[in-house]
């Protein structure tokens, strides 16, 4: 089976794929913590538990050179998401 065969494009697709059409309005900005209620159930989750304990417990896993790692109190949240 020859090249020619298994990939086929048109004339149209060649002659309008120079041509990408680009939209340059101006970006919204947001701010995420507005668009999460103030009563959501993470937030009083947030609020009501002191996950400072976390760093303590970790800290023998983390090294000190080399590239950063993720935080442990990021990564503790990220695993409880899962659940």
């Amino acid at each position: 089976m020859a090249y020619s065969d298994t990939w086929h494009i048109t004339n149209y697709e060649v002659e309008h794929a120079r041509y990408k059409v680009r939209d340059f309005r101006p970006l919204t900005a947001i701010c995420l913590e507005d668009l999460v209620p103030d009563d959501n159930f993470h937030r009083q989750v947030e609020r009501g538990i002191d996950l400072s304990f976390v760093c303590e417990l970790a800290v023998d896993f983390y090294s000190y050179i080399g590239r950063t790692s993720v935080d442990p109190v990021v990564f503790f949240k990220l695993q409880r998401g899962k659940t």
